[in-house]
């Protein structure tokens, strides 16, 4: 689970702003680690991901949200793919994108990231 965060008032955010704010990122949650297996990788273009926050879905989006397909080969790098490089970096996370848009977090709240067909493993954080 990507946490993002910017410096830009009222996340009215260009591509610019984006790059110059490190991509909004500020932290990650990781989860259970699970296997880069063919059949695995084949389905995240279909996979479903929900949000939920307190028990309530707020946001959820699918793999295909990520320019199309988050195995498509990285820009700027021809022939290379998330696909190739999840296979190949065992111990690594390869970030694709994000499935849907940025929702605001409130300390206490309990979030839950969760897969539509269970093949990935959920996650559940309390914002601190």
């Amino acid at each position: 689970m990507e946490i993002i965060d910017s410096r830009v008032a009222d996340r009215h955010v260009s591509q610019a702003d984006t790059v110059a704010d490190n991509a909004s990122s500020t932290r990650v949650a990781v989860g259970r680690p699970v296997d880069a297996t063919d059949d695995l990788l084949t389905g995240l273009r279909d996979e479903c991901v929900g949000l939920s926050a307190d028990g309530e879905r707020v946001a959820f989006g699918l793999g295909a949200e990520v320019l199309g397909d988050p195995l498509r080969p990285w820009p700027g790098r021809p022939g290379r793919s998330t696909r190739t490089a999840a296979l190949s970096t065992r111990a690594s996370c390869c970030f694709t994108g994000s499935v849907h848009a940025g929702v605001p977090l409130t300390p206490g709240s309990r979030l839950a990231v969760r897969s539509g067909t269970g093949r990935l493993p959920g996650l559940t954080v309390t914002v601190r």
